[in-house]
């Protein structure tokens, strides 16, 4: 299926959820990340049951360190 992440359009498999999408995309579950599909924020505790669909669009925020 395809979806956007980030402005930039991925094709992925499905089923597929936010967790998943994750660990494909960092090879690992880092802290200080947020994900949003379709405007909407998702919590970190519901990353495992969202379930993406296809033309959905993931917004994946780092926080980085600074002042």
């Amino acid at each position: 299926m395809q979806i956007t992440v980030n402005s930039q359009p991925m094709n992925v498999r499905s089923p597929l959820n936010l967790d998943e999408l994750l660990g494909q995309l960092t090879g690992q579950h880092q802290s200080g990340i947020a994900l949003a599909v379709n405007d909407q924020i998702i919590s970190r505790s519901g990353w495992a049951t969202c379930q993406l669909q296809e033309g959905d669009r993931v917004m994946l925020i780092e926080a980085a360190a600074g002042g």
